[in-house]
């Protein structure tokens, strides 16, 4: 998370006030494009772009200029990934259980 939230100006890590593995930014900062690629060349890949609408949880109640992150950084060891409801609100998200893979489809 340090990565992405060093492209943004005046973000800072906020585990000591909201919880570990938080971030605020400014409220008017420009939020870089995040983009998310599954799959690969064999199997064919998706590249899911997440909108800037939903990176913002919103204002923080002791500072209203400053925002909170929706990307939260965890304590597991390894390069884990969850991507919760901020990146799936702006795409269907289909899991196939029975057949180990997970699609994805732009909001009609």
């Amino acid at each position: 998370m340090d990565a992405v939230y060093s492209q943004i100006p005046g973000a800072q890590d906020a585990s000591s006030t909201l919880g570990a593995g938080f971030y605020t930014f400014p409220c008017d900062a420009d939020i870089p494009i995040i983009t998310f690629t599954f799959g690969d060349s064999a199997t064919g890949s998706a590249i899911i772009i997440m909108p800037a609408s939903s990176f913002n949880f919103g204002p923080v109640s002791s500072s209203p200029s400053n925002c909170v992150g929706t990307m939260v950084s965890t304590q597991i060891p390894g390069s884990v990934w969850f991507l919760g409801d901020s990146f799936m609100h702006d795409i269907y998200t289909i899991f196939d259980y029975d057949n180990n893979r997970v699609g994805f489809a732009d909001l009609a």
